[in-house]
């Protein structure tokens, strides 16, 4: 089990912010943009030493790739049909110039999962609430710090000094976004 400290109020701000994005997924339906959910985390049974009682007791067993996933239903003019979305979603209380790439902020496995869909002609988003601003990191800059960051490692590995810059993203990398209307509901203008 893997537990991350969180400083501040950053938890509870993260659950709103992850609540907005959620309630905006009725609003991409009805307009024809996506079909949207929340990627569930892998669990599993706990073992019977720690059960008390008759409710089963489910525990992390491993990690999604990325909180939003879906497809898109064609409406969009960029996309086809069925056209894989991913999204990752983070947020912060104070305002920061760059979001790291580590258990802190984006981890490792997140950022090469979306570098890998958008390789994939899919839609690959990392959404950021950065002290009440939101911006949206688009396919062409996830591939940019993937490959930035998987570069630096081999570095490492090689016993060679890595430049500094390429185990965070910068915020100015990220679109300004903020709330409009989608089929005549409330959403967050993350997905266009």
């Amino acid at each position: 089990m893997v537990l991350v400290l969180v400083k501040g109020n950053d938890m509870a701000r993260w659950a709103e912010f992850e609540k907005n994005i959620e309630a905006g997924f009725e609003a991409y339906s009805k307009a024809g943009v996506a079909e949207l959910a929340m990627m569930p985390v892998p669990t599993a049974p706990a073992p019977r030493s720690m059960v008390n009682g008759p409710m089963p007791l489910r525990l992390l067993s491993g990690t999604a790739p990325f909180d939003v996933y879906g497809f898109s239903l064609g409406c969009m003019k960029s996309l086809g049909v069925g056209t894989m979305i991913g999204a990752e979603i983070k947020s912060t209380t104070h305002k920061e110039t760059s979001i790291d790439i580590s258990k802190g902020g984006v981890r490792p496995h997140q950022l090469e999962s979306l570098a890998k869909l958008a390789k994939a002609n899919g839609v690959a988003k990392i959404i950021w609430e950065n002290g009440g601003e939101i911006g949206v990191l688009h396919e062409d800059q996830i591939v940019a710090a993937w490959e930035g960051y998987a570069h630096v490692l081999q570095m490492e590995e090689a016993g060679r000094k890595a430049p500094p810059g390429f185990k965070s993203i910068k915020w100015e990398r990220f679109e300004i976004v903020d709330w409009g209307t989608i089929g005549g509901l409330p959403a967050i203008l993350w997905l266009r």
